[in-house]
């Protein structure tokens, strides 16, 4: 039961907590920035689809297809990534809606819709990481399901549960998934902070080297010198008072050291 728990742990943990060094910081941003792109293409895609099955009918949503296609490539490029929690909800209604909008079970809007509609549980497992991601990805596939077999009960119940359980089963394999690859690049992070570590403890060596040569020379330039001169009777022991000024000096330079 133990075991159960932890592996199930992913799909209400916020991931987050896990993207601190560089090295996953990293991962995080490919995977974002290539998902993002990927998707964006499937949005034109779509508009695509809404052009050759409802012809200038749809305009309405090929703009929309369109516009959140612009979006994602544009916070792509941009650090801060505004909204972006926003993607996958709104994919799911561009689906829905595109599918709501064809007459046709058979066409290539609604094979496109359903793509879309699996894509946003993707996008949710691959862009987002706090907690509530499976919850609402799993509500939102039991309200679409639910809208196609209320609006449309002539197509059956086929097509509402293949996305009903693709999507669930999406977000649940990518998010179980998730941690694994973040495992990998924690890895990554702890030998750089071993690397970084040990590159300062070099440093700090350095500089104690130096810091002891220097003591070194200082201690040679006072107090050794001048027990050499008053050992030697130089000329400076004549000048009682100098000898004690220059001793003083000393002391206070040795007590600094």
């Amino acid at each position: 039961m133990k075991r159960l728990t932890e592996l199930l742990a992913p799909l209400v943990h916020d991931l987050h907590e896990e993207s601190t060094g560089w090295a996953t910081q990293a991962v995080l941003d490919s995977i974002r920035n290539t998902a993002l792109t990927l998707l964006a293409a499937w949005q034109f895609v779509l508009v695509a689809a809404v052009f050759l099955t409802l012809s200038g009918d749809g305009w309405l949503l090929a703009a929309t297809n369109a516009a959140l296609g612009i979006y994602m490539l544009y916070i792509r490029s941009t650090p801060q990534q505004i909204l972006l929690w926003l993607i996958p909800p709104a994919m799911s209604i561009l689906g829905l809606c595109a599918m709501l909008a064809s007459a046709d079970i058979d066409s290539v809007l609604v094979f496109a819709s359903a793509w879309l509609l699996n894509s946003a549980a993707v996008a949710a497992g691959l862009i987002l990481l706090n907690r509530w991601v499976v919850p609402s990805i799993v509500t939102i596939a039991i309200l679409a399901a639910g809208t196609i077999a209320v609006q449309l009960p002539e197509w059956g119940p086929e097509l509402p549960s293949a996305i009903l359980v693709t999507m669930i089963a999406i977000i649940f394999v990518v998010r179980l998934g998730f941690p694994f690859v973040l495992s990998l690049a924690a890895e990554s992070d702890i030998e750089n902070t071993r690397a970084e570590q040990a590159a300062q403890e070099a440093e700090i060596k350095r500089r104690i080297s130096l810091q002891v040569a220097e003591d070194a020379r200082v201690l040679h330039d006072t107090a050794i010198n001048t027990l050499a001169v008053i050992a030697n009777g130089g000329v400076g022991i004549a000048d009682a008072q100098k000898v004690r000024r220059h001793c003083a000096q000393d002391v206070a330079v040795l007590e600094a050291l």
